[in-house]
């Protein structure tokens, strides 16, 4: 973790324009505006596998929130290296552990089935 990081972490949840700062140096463009306060949607993409976009979005989520590894695992009771395999998407972590982690955020978690445009199967 980078100094900068750090003093964020301490500082607390991230302002809006740091989101955004933050997210286009991470390559994550998003339109902000049509998106609710602290919603996180997992898109895989390319081919990128599921358990990759999962890990970046929950890595994401943690860090605007401001809270370290180590405060989720204390609070889900996942231990730390869990957390961190989980964020590196080399990890296919179950449903329950994703809930545990992301109601240790303080949020909750949905999963929904859409259909595929392309009709592919």
């Amino acid at each position: 973790m980078n100094t900068n990081e750090t003093e964020r972490i301490r500082r607390g949840p991230m302002t809006i324009e740091e989101i955004k700062k933050l997210r286009a140096e991470e390559g994550i463009i998003m339109d902000m505006e049509d998106e609710e306060p602290n919603t996180y949607v997992v898109k895989a993409y390319d081919d990128e596998k599921m358990s990759a976009a999962v890990g970046r979005i929950f890595k994401q989520a943690r860090r605007e929130l401001g809270y370290t590894q180590q405060e989720i695992a204390e609070t889900s009771g996942v231990k730390r290296p869990n957390i961190a395999r989980l964020e590196s998407g080399k990890h296919s972590p179950t449903v329950d552990m994703l809930q545990r982690v992301a109601y240790s955020m303080g949020m909750d978690m949905e999963i929904h089935l859409k259909e595929r445009k392309d009709d592919g199967r």
